[in-house]
C-alpha cells in the first residue's frame, strides 16, 4: 500500500493536467483567504502537480486539526469539478473581502450555484471558507459519481480498469449501457407520453385533435428532453474529466435548447391549427390572413430565443452581442424607415380592420379586390387581373372606398323609352318591372323605385333604382346581367322601344 499521500498525489496527478488551464500558475497566490477568490485559488492551485502543497490547499476546508480528512475532501472537490466539467475562471470570481450575495444578501460565494447548488464558501471571522454544509456533501457528491463506475468495475474487476484510447473500459461499457437505456427509456417513455398529450389538448380545445402524426412528434420531443436532462446528472459519473465532461454539458445544454425548441413550434403549429379552424368559422377573412402572420411573428421571435440561448451555451457573450445588435439594430431602423412603417401599417389594418379579404377597395392611384395582407404589402387584384402590391404605409395613410363594406349595392339606371309609346304600355312596363323585383330574392322591395320620372328631349324616361342585397362584386354583376335580360324581354313582350339621343330635323317649304 502506498501512502495516503502519495496515492492522493497520484489520483490527482492527470484531472490535475486538465484542471491546469483553468488555474494560472503564473504566480503564486495569496492564500490569506481574505476574498473567495484568494480562497479557491489556494484550493485548486496547490493541487496542481507543480505546486502540490496538501498543507496550503486544506486552508479553506475548516479541518486544519484533521488534516487527512481535509485533504480528502479538496482532493474530492477538484473531482467533482472535473467530472462534471465545470472549468473554475479565476477572473469571474470577487477578489471584494466584504462581498455579499446579491440575492441572499449574505456573504456567502457559489462558485457554480446552478450545477452544484451545496457547494459554497462563507466569510467567518474575516475569512473565506468552504461551509459546513459544503463539507458534509462533498463525500456524498463524490460517491455518487462513482456509482456507474463501482457497479461495472464490480462485474468487471480485472478489466475495467485498462485503458484503451484515453478511457478506461468500463467508461467504454458505461457509454454502451447509457446508450441502450436511453433508446429503452424513450420506447417506453414516448408511449406513455402520448394519451397524455392527447389528454391536455383536449382540455385545451374541448375536443379530440385528430392530427395523430403531431401528436406522435410532440410526445417524442418530450421524451427526448426528459432523457436529456437524466443524463445531466448520469454523465459526471463516467468520470471523463474537465474536458471531456465540459463538451458533454454543453452539447447537452444545446440538445435541450434544440429540443425545447422543436416543442415549441411544434405546440405552435398545433395552436395554430386551432386558430385556423375557429377563424374558418368566423365571417371576417382578415382573421384569416392574421393567423399565419402570427404564426411567421412568433417562429422568429421562438427561433431567434433559440440561437441566442445556444450561443450562449457556445460561451460567446451574449450581452455584448445584444448591446452590438442594438446599435446596429438602429442604425437599420433609421435607414429603413419605410420597412418601419409599412410594418406599422399592418398591424394599424388589422386592428382597424378598414376591409376584407375579397372586398373591391378604391383609392389613390389605384381599385380592385383585396387579395392578401402580408407584413409590409397588400396584394391587390385589378379589374385586368393583374396583381398589385401597396406598401402598408401607404394604405393605412390613404382613403379609401371600400366597396364590399356597403350594406347593399346600388342598381341605377334610366330607361327611356320612345316618345311614340302609349301611356297603357308605360303603365304595363313599369307594372312588369314592378313584379320583377318583387319576384327577386335580391333585391329589398320596400327601397326599389321604379317610376315615370322624365320627359326628356329624346325620351321617355323610367328611373329603376333597386338596392341589391349581397356581399360580393362577382354578384353583383351576376345579378345585373339577370335583371338587364329581363327588362329587355318584358320590353319584347309588351312591344315597347327603347329611344336614343336623336334630332329631328324640318325643313319649311318655301
Amino acid at each position: 500500500m502506498f501512502p495516503s499521500q502519495i496515492k492522493h498525489f497520484f489520483i490527482t496527478l492527470f484531472l490535475s493536467c486538465l484542471f491546469y488551464n483553468s488555474v494560472s500558475a503564473s504566480s503564486l497566490p495569496n492564500n490569506d483567504l481574505k476574498s473567495p477568490h484568494n480562497a479557491i485559488w489556494a484550493h485548486l492551485y496547490y493541487l496542481q502537480v507543480e505546486q502540490y502543497d496538501e498543507a496550503e490547499a486544506i486552508h479553506p476546508f475548516l479541518l486544519e486539526k484533521d488534516s487527512s480528512q481535509a485533504i480528502k475532501l479538496a482532493v474530492e472537490l477538484q473531482h467533482i469539478y472535473d467530472w462534471k466539467g465545470l472549468y473554475v475562471q479565476m477572473d469571474k470570481i470577487p477578489t471584494d473581502s466584504l462581498y455579499m450575495d446579491s440575492i441572499q444578501q449574505k456573504a456567502v460565494f457559489y462558485p457554480f450555484p446552478g450545477e452544484l447548488p451545496d457547494i459554497y464558501l462563507k466569510r467567518i471571522n474575516g475569512q473565506w471558507l468552504y461551509s459546513q454544509h459544503s463539507l458534509d456533501r462533498i463525500s456524498s457528491l463524490h460517491k455518487e459519481m462513482g456509482l456507474i463506475q463501482s457497479m461495472i468495475l464490480s462485474l468487471i474487476p480485472k478489466t475495467g480498469q485498462k485503458a484503451l484510447f484515453g478511457l478506461q473500459l468500463w467508461q467504454y461499457l458505461g457509454f454502451l449501457l447509457l446508450i441502450l437505456a436511453f433508446l429503452l427509456i424513450h420506447l417506453l417513455l414516448s408511449k406513455l407520453l402520448i394519451p397524455v398529450v392527447k389528454r391536455y389538448l383536449f382540455r385545451l380545445i374541448h375536443k379530440r385533435f385528430e392530427d395523430s402524426r403531431l401528436v406522435l412528434s410532440l410526445a417524442n420531443y418530450l421524451s427526448y428532453l426528459i432523457l436529456v436532462q437524466l443524463l445531466r446528472p448520469v454523465i459526471p459519473m463516467l468520470q471523463l474529466g474537465v474536458d471531456i465532461s465540459g463538451l458533454i454539458t454543453k452539447a447537452i445544454n444545446i440538445a435541450s435548447t434544440l429540443i425545447i425548441l422543436f416543442i415549441a413550434l411544434k405546440i405552435l403549429k398545433i395552436m395554430v391549427s386551432i386558430s385556423s379552424s375557429l377563424t374558418e368559422k368566423t365571417e371576417s377573412k382578415m382573421d384569416d390572413q392574421l393567423v399565419p402572420l402570427i404564426d411567421k411573428f412568433l417562429k422568429v421571435i421562438i427561433i431567434s430565443l433559440a440561437i441566442l440561448q445556444i450561443l450562449s451555451f457556445a460561451g460567446i457573450n451574449i450581452t455584448a452581442l445584444l448591446a452590438g445588435v442594438s446599435i446596429g439594430g438602429l442604425a437599420l431602423a433609421l435607414a429603413a424607415q419605410d420597412t418601419v412603417k409599412n410594418l406599422l401599417g399592418s398591424a394599424m389594418i388589422f386592428i382597424d380592420k378598414p376591409f376584407q379579404i375579397g372586398d373591391y377597395v378604391s383609392g389613390p392611384g389605384f381599385a380592385g379586390t383585396i387579395v392578401e395582407v402580408g407584413f409590409r404589402t397588400t396584394r391587390i387584384r385589378t379589374s385586368t387581373s393583374s396583381v398589385i402590391s401597396i406598401p402598408n404605409g401607404t394604405v393605412a395613410n390613404a382613403t379609401l372606398d371600400n366597396f364590399g363594406a356597403r350594406t347593399f349595392r346600388l342598381y341605377q339606371t334610366t330607361l327611356g323609352l320612345t316618345y311614340d309609346t302609349s301611356p297603357a304600355k308605360i303603365e304595363e312596363f313599369i307594372g312588369r318591372l314592378k313584379l320583377l323585383v318583387e319576384q327577386e330574392e335580391s333585391i329589398d322591395n320596400d327601397s326599389a323605385k321604379i317610376s315615370f320620372t322624365e320627359l326628356a328631349a329624346s325620351s321617355l324616361n323610367i328611373l329603376f333604382k333597386v338596392p341589391l342585397q349581397i356581399s360580393s362584386f362577382d354578384e353583383e354583376i351576376e345579378i345585373k346581367q339577370r335583371i338587364n335580360l329581363s327588362i329587355l324581354k318584358i320590353a319584347e313582350d309588351i312591344g315597347v322601344e327603347f329611344a336614343f339621343p336623336s334630332t329631328s330635323v324640318y325643313i319649311e317649304k318655301q
